[in-house]
């Protein structure tokens, strides 16, 4: 297995994780799904694709980098989908730290 399939096969137990936090906090389906449409794009389509990286060994570059490749390839093409996937990854990142599973702090990060 090569590093991206393994980031890929990680990330999918990462983001179960996230679905069933989110769920469990009461939030409506459709915002869980649009966070978890968000992070997928974040951390399968840049960061284990283009970066070959783990969401936690992200920081505040990469998520520049993320953010300018979406607008570079027309990903949003909303100001509201920019500032949904910037949500979505603040969100990702604080559940992230709350796991113990990234251990620096979210202001690196955003």
């Amino acid at each position: 297995m090569g590093r991206y399939e393994y980031l890929l096969d990680e990330n999918e137990k990462l983001l179960k994780m996230f679905k069933a936090h989110l769920s469990k906090r009461g939030v409506s389906g459709g915002i869980v799904n649009g966070h978890i449409s968000n992070i997928e794009l974040l951390i399968n389509d840049y960061l284990a694709g283009d970066e070959r990286r783990s969401p936690e060994k992200a920081d505040k570059y990469h998520i520049e980098g993320f953010l300018n490749w979406c607008i570079d390839k027309w990903i949003f093409n909303r100001v509201s989908g920019l500032i949904s996937a910037m949500s979505s990854i603040r969100i990702f990142y604080e559940y992230l730290k709350e796991k113990g599973v990234m251990q620096k702090s979210i202001k690196g990060i955003l």
